[in-house]
């Protein structure tokens, strides 16, 4: 016997062969987080629906789940948006990769997280579109935010003040020991610890206030993208204790950065 959960929209993070003709399907869903389903003869239905749920697609799925609770089983399938261009666009593609499975590994199963799943869909729709490292680095630092995750980037954790602050000095760094921005007077020379400009500050606090339908309103300067490169990747790895393994792949199909925002912290 199994439970009707209903029907909702998703988004295929993996998938996998599960015995002869079945596929494991992990997918973020905006009603029940992120759930693992099986897909009954999803390797060798010919029929458009279950066997064309592929990775990084949004589809509308119908859910059920067993009342043994071993785990959900997904009843029919439907493809709403596979996000065509990014099989054109390797750096987009490679993008994609990169934040779901950044997503992956930061959301835990059956945990609804349904700004999560905005984030995801609108990342994945705006990198189809040409968005970029643009849109990656937005979506980086909002994940964290609704993770809950983001330094405070409002005082300097040796002086107290605002770093954007009326007389603050400029050449702000971030520092991953303390977890916060120290202001140019307090920074020091440290190489090891990126730069942040005023406009990157000003940039991360605007993304943290807007929701995430309106992050399509903001856009990074190349200085922006620059150093939240060299930030946001090493700072998500320090929270997951773990690499993002797809972004080896998108570091070699990155253009060089500049040595002063590259510093010690690279993609």
């Amino acid at each position: 016997m199994a439970e009707d959960l209903g029907r909702g929209p998703a988004i295929v993070l993996r998938r996998y062969p599960l015995g002869e003709s079945d596929r494991m399907v992990i997918m973020l869903t905006r009603s029940w987080g992120k759930v693992r389903a099986v897909a009954k003869g999803m390797r060798r239905s010919r029929k458009r629906g279950l066997s064309s749920l592929d990775v990084l697609s949004l589809a509308q799925v119908e859910l059920t789940k067993t009342k043994r609770g071993r785990g959900w089983r997904i009843s029919a399938g439907k493809v709403i948006d596979p996000f065509w261009p990014l099989a054109k666009d390797p750096v987009g593609l490679a993008m994609a990769f990169c934040f779901t499975e950044t997503i992956d590994r930061m959301v835990g199963v059956d945990h609804p997280v349904p700004e999560i799943f905005d984030l995801l869909n609108w990342a994945l729709g705006a990198l189809s579109r040409g968005g970029g490292e643009n849109v990656l680095r937005m979506a980086e630092v909002k994940l964290l935010d609704l993770s809950g995750l983001l330094p405070p980037l409002d005082r300097c954790p040796k002086c107290g003040n605002d770093p954007l602050g009326r007389g603050a000095d400029k050449g702000a760094r971030f520092s991953f020991t303390a977890q916060a921005a120290y202001c140019g007077r307090c920074a020091g020379s440290n190489a090891t610890n990126p730069t942040l400009s005023d406009g990157t500050l000003r940039t991360l606090r605007q993304i943290a206030g807007q929701p995430v339908e309106r992050l399509s309103r903001l856009s990074l300067t190349r200085t922006s993208v620059d150093e939240l490169g060299a930030i946001m990747p090493k700072l998500i790895e320090y929270h997951l204790g773990d690499r993002i393994k797809s972004r080896r792949v998108l570091s070699q199909l990155l253009p060089n950065r500049p040595a002063k925002a590259r510093g010690a912290a690279g993609p």
